[in-house]
This record gives C-alpha cells, sequence and structure tokens, in this order.
C-alpha cells in the first residue's frame, strides 16, 4: 500500500507541474498572439525607439522580478566574470536584433513574414541540435518533423520575394538559445543583465 502510495505521489506531482506549464504556455502565446496587433499601433514609430522604450523600461521591471524572487545573488558573479561578460554582451546583441527585426517587420506590414520567422526557427534547433549537441532522432520523429517542414513550407508563397526578415528572426533566435545555453543564468538574470548590456546603447 505504501509502495503504490510513493509511487503515485511523482504521477501526480507531475501532472501538477504539466497543468501549470500548460497554463503558462497558454499564456505565453496569447500575449504573443497579441504583441503585433499593439506593435502595429506603434507603426509610426521607428523600430530603434520602440527598442530604446522597451530597454529602458524593462530593466527596472526585470529587476525588480528578480528581487522579488530572490536570486539578485545570481548576477554579481556574472560581473566579476569577462567571460561570462562576453557571452552576456553577444546574446544581448543577438536578441536585441531579433527583437529590433521583429518590431520592424510588424511596423512595415511584415507580420505573415514575421510569424515564419519563428515556425522556421524551431528546424534550425533541430539543426543545430544534431550537428552540436549530437542528438539522434527516431524515424518515426524525422517523418513528423517532415510534414512540420511541409507545413512550414506552405507559407512561403503567401510572402513577397525572399522572406529575408523570417530568415534573420529565424537565425538570430536560434543562434541566441544556442550561445544561451553556456551561460547559467536563469531567464529573469539573463535578462536583467542582458537589458542593462544594450540599454547605453
Amino acid at each position: 500500500m505504501r509502495v503504490a502510495q510513493a509511487e503515485s505521489r511523482p504521477v501526480s506531482a507531475l501532472s501538477g507541474d504539466t497543468r501549470a506549464g500548460f497554463f503558462y504556455a497558454l499564456g505565453a502565446y496569447l500575449l504573443w498572439g497579441f504583441l503585433p496587433l499593439y506593435l502595429k499601433l506603434l507603426e509610426d514609430i521607428d523600430a530603434f525607439e520602440v527598442m530604446a522604450h522597451r530597454a529602458f523600461w524593462s530593466l527596472p521591471v526585470a529587476g525588480v522580478v528578480l528581487w522579488l524572487i530572490g536570486r539578485t545573488g545570481d548576477v554579481l558573479p556574472t560581473l566579476k566574470s569577462p567571460k561570462k561578460l562576453a557571452i552576456l554582451f553577444i546574446t544581448a546583441t543577438i536578441i536585441s536584433s531579433n527583437w529590433t527585426i521583429y518590431v520592424w517587420a510588424i511596423s512595415v506590414g511584415r507580420t505573415i513574414e514575421a510569424a515564419l520567422g519563428y515556425y522556421i526557427n524551431p528546424f534550425l534547433y533541430i539543426l543545430l541540435g544534431t550537428l552540436f549537441l549530437g542528438e539522434k532522432h527516431s524515424r518515426l520523429q524525422m517523418a513528423a518533423i517532415a510534414v512540420a517542414a511541409a507545413g512550414v513550407a506552405l507559407q512561403f508563397p503567401a510572402v513577397q520575394g525572399v522572406p529575408w526578415a523570417a530568415f534573420g528572426l529565424a537565425f538570430s533566435f536560434a543562434g541566441y538559445g544556442m550561445i544561451r545555453k553556456k551561460s547559467a543564468l536563469g531567464p529573469f538574470a539573463g535578462l536583467t543583465l542582458e537589458t542593462g548590456v544594450m540599454l547605453p546603447v
């Protein structure tokens, strides 16, 4: 009886984590889905000015959240390490480029192309994981990847000409993810420091 109860606890805990994760993901994607509508209202403002406001207002907000969750101790070791700071500067530059491309694409009426960039992105992660992290995929997984790739390919005719913005978004985000893995910083500490690095620019 006790064994059965002990074995059932991880399952219930996992289901709770899965349920919470589902709602976190749902909330994130709903916000992400409405973001283009908001950015479209700012189309008369230069993309670099929008990014300047993003950095200016994100830094104090991220700092407060970092303090509330008790992770301010993650910041100082990074500031003392030239190697970690160098990685942070690279990731901050890449993700800022990604954000700027996205804001610009929305402002000039290339929303479909911007979305296409983030549809292409997972395939770059798969490729990079295979080439650099030694990840293997089963035949069933490869079949699923092929079906997803075909679905993304069907979206290309909706874009006029070469989708440079889409490729820029896809490659910059994939590069950011791979380099960010080399940093042990948590998400809020990383956001705070990356925003702080780019704020003077």
